[in-house]
């Protein structure tokens, strides 16, 4: 089977997959298309990482050696150095496709051949150590994939003119809030919530309140968790484990050991904060008032704020007029829980951007007039199809549907567009482009996004007045469908 998928005599997308299972029932994962290396997961250990193949890979010529990501980040790494060009690798696929393994694999080769420009494998294992740091925070178990990116991160690794790296800047992205508080049936909360029960001792446990079982805590439980207890059960060696390296993570990125705590101290408050229950209380209305205050002392000590001072801001909202008076407004009991798990939330976002803050702060450059060009690499969340989508799976699924938008205009509409214009005798290929769709969700000002994002600005804003405005703005879009006699409040994107 051809190395080089753009080279079959017959492309399209049958030819295509017949090629790409022949490769894989040999253990061939990769192939090129072009300037495109694909990847197909094995699924199990391959002699192809190891470091003898990595040297085979150095300065390498490209054919001269079977595809692999190797040869891509050599090739990118030689045309930096020889022409002071930024390059850019784009990793992206279905979730589970291996585009997080694939990610380290293109840094640990950059790293290794590039050597630099600081202390002797001091930056080049910090550099290292990112990935699993951010997977803990930022990875979860799915029904699709053990180990999904529920964030999308944009690496750049910067160099000096001689060639050698001399630091790196994250940007993460949509980190997957929802998931902390609720995940569909086989899903698991973020990673370092199993990692932090399976690691911490008794006495550590004990100083942050935490029971023993992770799954008596509702953010965490089997019944609304999802991933099942008994998974959690057969995870809990190798769990212990990976708080270890966690650990070892912190520290070799310079978190001190009161940091190191402050982290844990925040994650026990998320948990805390989860079991904070509410009712109805006696004023005669339907303000709502803590029904467990055991849960709400928790919280407010791991976080430093004065117990009253968080009840009330869990139960109601303060106005001020513009004579400068307040107005307190009570929350109904189904408000007060949305409010309480949307602080959780947004601790856990804190925590994660500040965690990523630092991290740049102890890579970055010690000289940054010396800096003289970056090697970008963006890792992004994989598309998923789940029998309930949140809105932000919404926004990961648009987000790979604009990278497939420019992947295929990549092989096939530019491509075709410079045979035409050399002349070269070519028979056109047709293949779908989702441009139109795209343009529905992002188009200014009457794209469903933008809809969405106006409608939201109205207090009294509600499904039915989104509906019946995308109904008056999106009807006469050929992507956008209106629910029919069964489904009247509803729409469809096709």
């Amino acid at each position: 089977a051809s190395d080089d998928l753009a080279r079959l005599d017959n492309l399209n997308t049958q030819t295509l997959l017949a090629t790409l299972r022949e490769r894989y029932g040999t253990d061939t994962i990769y192939s090129y298309c072009g300037d495109i290396v694909s990847a197909v997961n094995p699924f199990k250990g391959l002699p192809l990482f190891g470091e003898d193949v990595m040297k085979g890979y150095n300065d390498c010529v490209r054919g001269e050696r079977p595809p692999h990501l190797y040869a891509q980040a050599d090739e990118a790494y030689r045309a930096l150095v020889r022409t002071g060009q930024s390059q850019c690798f784009i990793i992206s696929g279905e979730s589970g496709a291996g585009k997080t393994e694939s990610t380290k694999l293109v840094m640990r080769y950059l790293i290794s051949v590039c050597g630099h420009g600081g202390a002797p494998g001091q930056l080049d294992r910090k550099i290292i150590q990112v990935n699993p740091l951010l997977e803990a925070l930022g990875n979860a178990r799915t029904k699709m994939n053990r180990n999904s990116s529920r964030f999308g991160k944009f690496i750049e690794l910067k160099f000096d003119r001689r060639g050698s790296i001399i630091g790196a800047q994250i940007s993460s992205y949509l980190l997957e809030k929802s998931r902390l508080v609720s995940q569909g049936a086989a899903d698991r909360n973020f990673h370092v919530f199993y990692y932090m029960f399976a690691g911490l001792s008794a006495e550590r446990l004990a100083e942050l309140s935490l029971d023993a079982d992770p799954y008596s805590y509702r953010y965490l439980s089997g019944e609304e968790g999802g991933g099942g207890r008994q998974d959690g059960k057969r995870d809990a060696a190798q769990n212990g484990g990976q708080y270890e390296e966690l650990n070892e993570c912190l520290a070799t990125m310079g978190f001190s050991a009161s940091e190191r705590a402050s982290v844990y101290a925040l994650l026990a408050a998320v948990l805390h904060a989860g079991q904070i229950e509410f009712k109805t209380g006696d004023a005669g209305d339907d303000g709502a008032v803590v029904e467990n205050g055991e849960a709400l002392r928790r919280t407010a000590r791991l976080v430093e704020v004065p117990e009253a001072a968080l009840e009330a801001a869990l139960t109601s909202a303060t106005s001020q007029l513009a004579g400068g008076e307040q107005i307190r407004r009570a929350y109904n009991v189904e408000t007060a829980r949305d409010c309480r798990d949307a602080m959780a939330k947004a601790i856990y976002d804190r925590l994660f951007k500040w965690l990523v803050m630092r991290v740049n702060r102890l890579l970055a450059p010690a000289n940054p007039m010396a800096q003289a060009g970056y090697i970008h690499i963006l890792d992004i969340f994989g598309f998923e199809n789940f029998a309930r989508n949140s809105f932000e799976q919404l926004c990961i699924n648009l987000t790979n549907e604009y990278l497939q938008h420019l992947f295929t205009m990549h092989i096939f509409s530019w491509e075709q567009e410079d045979y035409a214009s050399e002349g070269i005798p070519w028979t056109a290929i047709d293949f779908v482009d989702n441009k139109s769709c795209l343009d529905l969700f992002v188009q200014r000002p009457l794209g469903l996004l933008s809809v969405l994002d106006e409608e939201a600005m109205f207090p009294k804003a509600s499904d039915d007045s989104l509906l019946d405005k995308l109904h008056r703005e999106c009807l006469e879009h050929p992507n956008f469908q209106k629910g029919g006699r069964t489904e009247p409040r509803a729409f469809a994107i096709a």
